[in-house]
């Protein structure tokens, strides 16, 4: 549809209107757009954590299996002096 007189098709006050939605949504656009700023920093925040907790949960847990290791070798070590000093073995 052409429209040759766009003033004619719309007058002063249903502009306003239309002014003022538009000038709405702006701002809603604008709080939105803070508020995935502020999730984004929070969710880079999070990662970050949780990566960090992740290394020391993988540190702990090579540790504690090199110290099952490590006892359980020194347990082998020690009970096969027992038995042989008990003259078992």
């Amino acid at each position: 549809m052409a429209v040759d007189n766009w003033n004619k098709l719309v007058d002063k006050e249903h502009m306003d209107v239309l002014v003022a939605e538009l000038g709405k949504l702006e701002l809603m656009a604008d709080a939105l757009y803070e508020e995935i700023t502020w999730i984004r920093e929070k969710e880079t925040a999070m990662r970050d954590l949780n990566e960090a907790i992740n290394t020391k949960v993988v540190t702990f847990s090579a540790a504690t299996l090199l110290i099952s290791i490590v006892l359980s070798v020194a347990q082998l070590f020690y009970l096969k002096r027992f038995f042989k000093a008990k003259k078992v073995l």
